[in-house]
């Protein structure tokens, strides 16, 4: 199976259960869409990691969309999109393969939340699609900073490549692009147990990360999952002891062409 039939794998079974466990995904799509002018008046908007369309409604409400074009590599997640004021059409499949095509055109606006680092080239793929972008168009990134979901890294010593702000800032200045906002935000979660933290990483589509799940051979056994547990909780704990911690470093990138 490939990265990307893994990573359509995970996030299609989250399709029902996404948006409910989706918290930190919902704060960075409120976030991503404040940062467009309101009333922002965009002839074809282009996005891609749509998902359930977190970010999508939240420009849609701020924003005049004449065209949406969404892309996920999950038709089940593209199924959950709402009804949106403009006009829409699907692409499902690779986002890299529709860069290189004519599906997209030249869009206005290029949007995209939680979904860069699934990318095995993020940077290539930044390039090509602003390449497409209209003169005086938008580019709106939000992704993950190092550091990441720390907590599990550390445990279980994988992790995907995440990005600095120096990476976006490097890529921004190399597409002489015009950078209207750079920044990160952290923002932690607790759960009552590990247990209830492996739950919401797979509710959310996360469990295609090497061995954070029951089916990869770290995590494979009950003396295995029981080890993660304690280590967990001691490492990991809020102060009171009540709660286990898990991390995240939203960042967020609006540039204009």
């Amino acid at each position: 199976m490939t990265a990307e039939e893994r990573i359509n794998k995970a996030f299609s079974k989250a399709a029902e259960e996404y948006e409910a466990n989706a918290i930190v995904q919902r704060q960075m799509a409120i976030r991503l869409a404040s940062l467009l002018p309101e009333g922002l008046e965009i002839d074809t908007a282009f996005e891609f990691g749509t998902g359930t369309g977190l970010l999508t409604k939240q420009i849609d409400s701020r924003c005049k969309v004449k065209h949406w074009l969404l892309n996920d590599l999950s038709d089940n997640m593209l199924r959950t999109v709402p009804a949106l004021s403009g006009e829409v059409t699907f692409l499902q499949g690779d986002v890299v393969t529709a860069s290189k095509g004519g599906q997209i055109g030249h869009p206005q606006l290029i949007a995209s939340s939680a979904a860069l680092q699934w990318i095995a080239e993020p940077f290539a793929l930044l390039e090509q699609l602003t390449a497409r972008l209209q003169p005086n168009g938008h580019l709106l990134i939000g992704t993950f900073e190092k550091g990441n979901l720390a907590e599990l890294a550390a445990l279980t010593g994988n992790s995907l490549p995440y990005f600095s702000k120096e990476d976006l800032e490097h890529f921004a200045k190399a597409a002489h692009l015009h950078i209207q906002f750079i920044e990160s935000e952290p923002i932690t979660l607790s759960f009552p147990s590990p247990k209830e933290v492996l739950m919401h990483l797979k509710k959310t589509g996360t469990t295609q990360l090497p061995h954070w799940s029951n089916e990869t051979p770290r995590l494979n056994t009950r003396s295995a999952l029981s080890e993660l547990d304690r280590s967990y909780r001691r490492h990991f704990s809020s102060a009171d002891g009540s709660a286990v911690l898990l991390s995240y470093t939203p960042l967020y990138l609006y540039a204009t062409k």
